[in-house]
């Protein structure tokens, strides 16, 4: 028996690439920071990053940096397995695809107990076959669990990847919830203010979102957008709403680190992206009780109940996308109403305390299962 093991306390480590901004590791964020603080030890194997969420990060997480290398990727995983067994981690858990690569191999070098990784997104439309052999061949086999952050990624690991349904396990992501809510700041007496965030990538479609913008400038709606974010989508983003002529009525403040202050400002919050597995960013537009207009894709309308905590339309579909949004420019009782019950739904199932004791659950139930590796001592 581990002293860790011993004292009721497992030391749990999570690995990720890098904290940069992003769903996935805002998610990881707020897991760190609503854990005990045995569960509090991030390991990042990607190069380092400029700026990125780890000054979000409370000071008592123990955040620890070990570059790994394709190019010396023998020599790396190595080092990454010494590391882990240095650090006497009882649990590891992977956020992300290298992750989960180098994680199950140098874990099971190292003799850790208990594995696990972490699927955020469907990564379908990326992934060629030298992923999907990687997943099947070295991943799967080594990991002991495969946590899911939706139901819809859980189906494609399983019926695309071929991942045991016994390995497979959905627990949602958790946002953190405030307190205090803006009320619904659109009182009819000045321009709706529509409002989007996330990272500047093709799956997000932003360009869609600004087409539906100019249908409703072209039908007279007196509007101002905030899409809050950035990324290698920047310039084309740019170029769209230069194309519409919506300078103006469209603006990019960058990133922000303060997301709710920003989605308190919205009236509308819209997310039309053509892939996702469950968005941070709607589930934080969530937790400010924002009235939400989203796409029918991956996760959402698993974690949104259409019609009653949010408006759905289909992916790709700006004509679509517009009428959601004017519908609730034209009905304020409506976008209370929708933001009050998202705002319940998140309290109850995908706060950040919910999900970090769904995890604390799953570390322990492992740790006790009949099948844990023994750590060598």
């Amino acid at each position: 028996m581990t002293e860790s093991n011993a004292s009721g306390h497992l030391h749990v480590c999570h690995m990720v690439g890098a904290l940069r901004y992003g769903g996935a590791e805002r998610q990881l964020v707020n897991l760190l920071n609503a854990m005990p603080e045995a569960q509090r030890t991030v390991l990042m194997i990607g190069a380092p990053v400029d700026e990125g969420l780890e000054q979000e990060l409370d000071p008592q997480v123990q955040l620890l940096q070990l570059h790994v290398r394709l190019r010396r990727f023998p020599i790396d995983l190595l080092r990454l397995a010494w590391r882990l067994r240095r650090l006497r981690v009882d649990v590891l858990q992977t956020h992300m695809f290298w992750a989960n690569v180098f994680g199950v191999i140098a874990a099971r070098l190292a003799g850790t107990p208990v594995i696990i990784t972490t699927e955020h997104g469907d990564d379908r439309w990326w992934k060629g076959a030298l992923h999907r052999w990687i997943e099947r061949n070295v991943i799967t086999p080594l990991a002991h669990r495969r946590v899911c952050v939706s139901e819809h990624i859980l189906q494609v690991r399983a019926h695309v990847e071929g991942v045991p349904r016994a390995k497979l396990l959905h627990i949602p992501n958790g946002t953190v919830v405030n307190e205090q809510v803006t009320d619904d700041p659109f009182k009819g007496d000045r321009t709706l203010v529509i409002g989007s965030v996330g990272r500047f990538v093709p799956e997000k479609d932003f360009p869609g979102l600004i087409s539906a913008l100019a249908r409703l400038r072209d039908e007279g709606l007196q509007f101002q957008c905030y899409l809050v974010g950035d990324g290698p989508e920047r310039g084309n983003i740019m170029e769209a709403i230069r194309h519409h002529g919506l300078e103006q009525w469209c603006l990019l403040p960058g990133y922000q680190s303060n997301i709710a202050h920003w989605l308190n400002k919205f009236d509308v919050f819209v997310l039309g992206s053509i892939h996702e597995g469950q968005p941070m960013a709607l589930l934080e537009a969530m937790a400010c009780g924002r009235a939400i207009v989203a796409t029918r894709v991956g996760g959402i309308p698993m974690t949104v109940t259409e019609g009653e905590e949010a408006l759905l339309v289909e992916a790709q579909n700006p004509e679509a996308l517009a009428a959601a949004i004017r519908r609730l420019a034209e009905a304020p009782a409506l976008r209370r109403r929708l933001g009050a019950a998202a705002r319940e739904r998140v309290i109850r199932d995908f706060s950040s305390r919910v999900t970090a004791e769904r995890y604390l659950d799953l570390y322990t139930r492992h740790w006790d299962g009949p099948w844990r590796l023994s750590r060598a001592e």
